[in-house]
């Protein structure tokens, strides 16, 4: 139900794109909301209203940012962050994101090469590693998620492959998928994302929490059991890793947070050491994280 609700809204809001290549001189209405800014351009001819632009959240407008530029281009595909955003792939961009995209043909277009907007990729693409959705072509999913991790690296792949296995892609199939790839720059990392990967995480921060403890030699399992409890991530069955989405406390703010406190004191009085992270610590600043999980552990061990 959870991935038919999101599949919907991403539908919903890729249908509130106005294309200007559609509208009718005679519908002033249109040309005077681009002139008084009223509708934000999300691409050459193609916009979405302001008032509804300024409610959404980072990742529904990198969607919206995405769909619009495969809507733009008849010679190239959506890839990497971009072709996940549309699948509604789970995303953690831990650097600036623009718009990828990847030629059909040999050579990809001035208009997307010269666009700051946009990330040219050269990619070589079977047509059965892409598809159409929203209006627009992108790559499948394994295609996505292994492109992300070559090209983002570790933390974001396992982000990728987690998602891949949350959603129930078989894992041979994705080895299948980097086999028949043969040799490309970052096949060793879609490996180690896949040896890594499980269905367990349960948001993509937990994912990224773990590959960074993974890329720091540290074993993390997901969803370690504490009775009748669960962290988010456990090592050496003592020091518990919990990573708090900020959605947790938009209500009832203050029973929320005195039933976690609750929780973490019955679970620290059985010898287990918390500790807590937002997502945005994590993004900002991942060696912050790692230096205080690295500092609680040595005090133990030693």
């Amino acid at each position: 139900m959870e991935v038919a609700r999101e599949a919907q809204r991403r539908r919903k809001l890729s249908d509130g794109i106005i294309d200007t290549r559609r509208i009718s001189h005679g519908e002033r209405h249109i040309w005077h909301a681009i002139a008084d800014r009223s509708l934000v351009p999300l691409s050459p001819q193609l916009y979405y209203p302001a008032a509804e632009w300024d409610q959404l959240p980072n990742h529904e407008r990198k969607l919206l940012e995405a769909v619009a530029a495969g809507r733009n281009t008849h010679t190239s595909v959506l890839v990497g962050r971009s072709a996940a955003r549309v699948a509604g792939m789970w995303v953690v961009a831990t650097t600036e994101e623009r718009v990828e995209l990847s030629a059909t043909a040999r050579s990809i277009g001035a208009s997307i090469r010269k666009n700051p907007r946009y990330q040219a990729r050269h990619f070589r693409l079977t047509e059965a590693e892409t598809y159409t959705t929203e209006g627009c072509r992108a790559t499948k999913l394994i295609r996505t998620a292994i492109d992300i991790a070559r090209t983002h690296g570790f933390p974001e792949g396992l982000v990728a492959f987690d998602w891949l296995l949350r959603v129930g892609v078989d894992t041979q199939h994705i080895r299948r998928q980097i086999e028949a790839m043969g040799r490309f720059k970052g096949a060793r990392i879609a490996r180690q994302c896949l040896a890594h990967a499980t269905p367990l995480s349960e948001s993509p921060y937990e994912s990224l929490a773990r590959a960074l403890l993974i890329a720091a030699h540290f074993d993390p399992v997901p969803q370690f059991s504490v009775g009748r409890y669960r962290a988010d991530l456990g090592i050496d069955g003592w020091l518990l890793i919990e990573i708090d989405g900020d959605s947790k406390y938009e209500y009832g703010t203050a029973e929320t947070i005195r039933k976690e406190n609750d929780r973490k004191k019955q679970i620290e009085n059985q010898g287990y050491r918390v500790l807590r992270y937002r997502p945005g610590f994590l993004l900002k600043n991942p060696q912050g994280f790692l230096n205080e999980v690295k500092t609680a552990y040595t005090t133990r061990v030693s």
